[in-house]
């Protein structure tokens, strides 16, 4: 059906697809009609996805499919305007691998609606490569984020690892004016001589200061313990 689109000042070239048509006799019809300087509009009954013959139209189509469905018809009649069922190739990005995949989807546009392809000399309604290259674009922002956020855990990962086991803080003065040096998680000095000293288990015969009696010591340090009463004593025999 050949017409003249008169806001578009374009002729147009409707071919109704009732059959399967070979990939060159496609490509005669579309190069005749480009040379005649008219656009051409592939028109189906009914579109699936899995025919050869449509997806070459379509693909050669911006990767859409105009379809005269009922639905359409309905409109046609109903506003006295051609109306289409245009199916698209909408891609859509893959969350986990950021890569870009298709789904078909579908809707009811007017002739209105459509853009008109004036190199190509086609008509559309979905631009599936602009949105292609909307969405390799947000691919690359995507992995930009990731990659920020995995330098950053890895920074604060060598912070951690750099930090000491113990924070030191020198302390204030001390009573005797001598300023105390050591962390606050260190124990006294007592406390690190009792626990550093090796035990003598030795036995030593003393007489204990404390119970006047001759007794078994052990020693701990410096000091000799009676093993009678606990106490210590220095008098050795």
């Amino acid at each position: 059906v050949s017409s003249f689109h008169i806001s578009k000042k374009a002729n147009i070239v409707f071919e109704l697809q009732v059959s399967t048509t070979f990939i060159n006799v496609i490509i005669d019809r579309e190069k005749f009609y480009q040379e005649n300087n008219a656009y051409i509009a592939w028109v189906f009954l009914e579109f699936e996805a899995t025919k050869f013959t449509e997806l070459d139209i379509a693909f050669a189509n911006k990767s859409n499919a105009l379809v005269l469905d009922d639905d359409s018809k309905e409109l046609c009649k109903k506003y006295n305007k051609l109306h289409f069922r245009c199916y698209y190739r909408k891609p859509f990005i893959l969350d986990k691998s950021l890569a870009i995949d298709y789904v078909w989807d579908s809707t009811l546009v007017s002739i209105d609606d459509l853009i008109f392809d004036e190199v190509n000399l086609k008509i559309f309604y979905f631009d599936t490569d602009k949105a292609e290259l909307e969405l390799v674009k947000e691919i690359v922002r995507r992995k930009e984020v990731i990659s920020l956020e995995q330098d950053e855990r890895k920074r604060k990962a060598e912070e951690e690892r750099s930090m000491p086991l113990f924070s030191y803080k020198r302390s204030q003065l001390s009573q005797n004016g001598i300023t105390d040096t050591y962390s606050k998680y260190k124990r006294s000095s007592q406390e690190r001589k009792l626990s550093q000293t090796k035990v003598n288990i030795k036995n030593n015969i003393v007489m204990c200061l404390n119970c006047n009696q001759y007794s078994n010591t052990y020693q701990v340090g410096k000091f000799h313990i009676c093993k009678q009463c606990g106490h210590t004593t220095k008098s050795i025999l």
